[in-house]
């Protein structure tokens, strides 16, 4: 278990399977690329714990907008808006942004 660090950054690092026991805060697992369920897995920044980035206008909220970078390399992209692993919703409270593969906190 990753102990909980609101105050973290770190470069996305691509995994082919975000279940992996040594999965790391920060990877992500492109899902769906092109279609409407696209998205990324990843392992909260803060934490550790899965979750899940809906990509695209097509996606039900919350879901983000790629800014810049390509969809499919996630270690290029810029989302918007900021990411919230809300702790309404199980997550630890980390807030930050995607920024050109990089998370980085508010």
């Amino acid at each position: 278990m990753t102990a909980v660090d609101l105050r973290r950054a770190c470069a996305v690092t691509i995994v082919d399977d975000i279940h992996a026991d040594d999965v790391a805060p920060g990877s992500i697992e492109v899902r769906g690329a092109g279609t409407d369920a696209g998205g990324y897995g990843y392992a909260c920044v803060g934490c550790g714990r899965l979750s899940f980035l809906a990509i695209g206008p097509e996606n039900p909220q919350p879901r983000w907008l790629v800014t810049s970078g390509d969809v499919a390399r996630p270690d290029t992209v810029s989302l918007s808006p900021s990411i919230l692993h809300a702790v309404e919703r199980g997550g630890c409270g980390w807030h930050g942004y995607l920024r050109a593969g990089r998370f980085e906190p508010c």
